[in-house]
C-alpha cells in the first residue's frame, strides 16, 4: 500500500520525504488560513461535476 502511495505522489522509496512536523504544520497552516476548506470544496464540485457525489467519508456515482 506504501508504494501505492508513493507512486501516486511521484516518489520513490529511496526519495527524501518531509517527516511528520513539516506534514503538520503545513496541514495547520493549510486549516488556520481557510485554504483546506477551500481546497476541498473545489475538489468536491470536481468530483460532482464528473457525477460523483461526496457524503461524509463515501463516494458514490449517480446513475446514468
Amino acid at each position: 500500500m506504501i508504494r501505492d502511495w508513493l507512486r501516486f505522489l511521484g516518489l520513490s522509496l529511496g526519495d527524501r520525504t518531509p517527516d511528520e512536523n513539516t506534514i503538520r504544520h503545513f496541514r495547520n497552516r493549510l486549516t488556520e488560513t481557510g485554504t483546506l476548506r477551500r481546497v476541498m470544496k473545489a475538489f468536491n464540485w470536481q468530483l460532482q461535476k464528473k457525477g460523483y457525489i461526496p457524503i461524509s467519508g463515501q463516494m458514490g456515482r449517480r446513475s446514468p
